[in-house]
């Protein structure tokens, strides 16, 4: 649940861009980096996000919708913590979301702040799982639709399997590199099944 990190939501999906005191403390944070000097203001002060906020009584003003896309607040509230979007896109430069052409999106911000932490991120959309590596460059991800060249008994099983992976390594390693760590076991395990002897019958155990 939203709440048991610090989220102002119930349940463990948070629904679209909302504002909520995560995203109004990130606000502040970057409304404050546009003045500021020094490492910690460095990834606000370098997002080109989109100013505009429409309604600001909603918002909170300059840059308040921007800071409350869901990536932006996961990322304030679990840090590098693998993610999953929903039914969408990671918004970006070359895919904005509705409004934003020309502006940084939410994967910019999560390249930024890898690249300031030295530390990676996986995040899963509807199209691809993007990977950001500790220096920012996106060259680990992968379009989930090369994963329809599985077989549908195995990509039924392969996916769990993948999504487990990514959480219990924090996202720190590639989807393909984790896929090619299932298929490494599964064909060990094939291995060592052919090598056992078969099953014997319970009449067959008699001395």
């Amino acid at each position: 649940p939203g709440a048991a990190f610090g989220g102002a939501w119930q349940g463990a999906v948070r629904f679209g861009a909302s504002p909520d005191a995560t995203s109004l403390h990130v606000r502040c944070s970057c409304l404050r980096a546009r003045g500021a000097s020094g490492s910690e203001s460095a990834l606000l002060r370098k997002w080109k996000a989109n100013p505009s906020a429409n309604d600001s009584d909603i918002w909170g003003g300059e840059f308040g919708k921007a800071c409350a896309h869901n990536e932006v607040v996961m990322q304030q509230l679990r840090p590098f913590f693998p993610m999953e979007v929903l039914n969408t896109s990671v918004c970006s430069r070359l895919d904005p979301a509705p409004g934003n052409q020309g502006f940084d999106g939410c994967l910019e911000y999560l390249r930024l702040a890898c690249r300031a932490k030295s530390r990676a991120i996986t995040c899963w959309d509807r199209v691809r799982m993007h990977f950001v590596d500790k220096t920012g460059a996106t060259d680990g991800s992968l379009e989930k639709k090369r994963l329809l060249a599985l077989q549908d008994d195995v990509l039924v099983q392969v996916v769990p399997l993948l999504k487990n992976f990514t959480v219990a390594c924090r996202g720190q390693i590639p989807p393909l590199e984790l896929l090619k760590a299932i298929a490494a076991m599964s064909a060990a395990a094939d291995a060592v099944n052919r090598k056992l002897p078969t099953r014997r019958g319970p009449d067959e155990w008699s001395c």
